[in-house]
């Protein structure tokens, strides 16, 4: 089971869409924007999705999500990053099986919609390691597996050209609105190549659970031309999710019946604490797996 988690996830977590450092239209089109200025100062966000295969549960993978305004150093993977004081998003990714052991970590670093540095590692029998440093219209990357390290060089030159663990930052930053389509290019590390990518809306719908209250949603497919591509990425997104806390134990919720410690809540809450969240990845869906949001909180 964990051998067939770990080959899935090199294409589909995390995912990630960066740019060259010029720029280009469709990366000035999502910078004017504007979207990406609701995510402020120091917000850190963590998303837990259940991982399933048809039907069983295999895994949980954790996603946090966290901004900086500040100059200053951060670490990604084994390495540490000077930044300066312009937006940078970092978004953090571990999975782990059943028995709690590390399948996969993830870490990302953009600069508003550029990128700056990558880093995974996938562990087991079959794990590698990649580690990526954007610089200029290059993409320079370190990739150790089987014992052996290479280190290489990819030319982007003009290209709009993300990371395949970026998708995820650049989706949540941008104005998701049906219909949509982003067409990129993404590195192939394990081929030392790089790959056309598309990024299209396919139709709304609504998230269909009661605890995020059944809030529309947009459908995106997710779609690589390489060898290793496997099935295209089938993904949900919910451009605005609010998160209820609901009363738990009764000394969390105002309640007007009287009780004993310890025991549950019968009645409601008068006074719910609701968090607003944005552009939320509900579902992602690839072949016989799925990955679904069970949990959202802001820290």
């Amino acid at each position: 089971m964990k051998k067939m988690l770990i080959l899935t996830l090199i294409i589909i977590f995390p995912l990630i869409l960066f740019a060259c450092g010029g720029g280009t239209p469709m990366q000035e089109r999502l910078r004017r924007s504007h979207a990406w200025e609701a995510f402020g100062e120091g917000l850190k966000e963590i998303f837990v999705y259940n991982v399933y295969e048809q039907s069983v549960k295999i895994g949980e993978l954790t996603m946090t999500f966290e901004t900086l305004r500040s100059a200053g150093s951060v670490t990604i993977g084994d390495g540490s990053v000077a930044i300066d004081s312009q937006p940078h998003s970092i978004v953090r990714t571990v999975m782990t099986d059943t028995e709690g052991e590390t399948v996969l970590e993830s870490d990302v670093l953009m600069r508003i919609f550029s990128p700056v540095r990558s880093y995974k590692k996938v562990h087991g029998e079959n794990g590698y390691t990649v580690s990526a440093v954007y610089e200029g219209r290059n993409y320079n990357y370190t990739l150790t597996r089987n014992g052996e390290t290479t280190s290489e060089r990819l030319r982007m030159g003009s290209n709009l050209v993300y990371d395949n663990e970026m998708i995820f930052t650049v989706l949540r930053l941008a104005p998701l609105s049906h219909p949509f389509t982003f067409n990129f290019r993404v590195p192939t590390p394990a081929e030392g190549t790089i790959n056309p990518l598309s990024v299209r809306s396919t139709g709304t719908g609504t998230t269909g659970a009661e605890a995020f209250g059944n809030t529309p949603t947009i459908n995106i497919s997710i779609a690589i031309n390489s060898s290793r591509s496997g099935d295209p990425v089938r993904t949900v997104f919910a451009p605005s999710l609010n998160i209820v806390e609901v009363c738990g134990e009764c000394d969390y919720c105002n309640c007007e019946a009287e009780y004993e410690d310890g025991e549950s809540c019968a009645c409601e809450c008068e006074n719910p604490v609701v968090t607003p969240f944005r552009n939320v990845l509900v579902q992602v869906t690839q072949g016989n797996l799925v990955y679904r949001l069970v949990s959202a909180e802001r820290a």
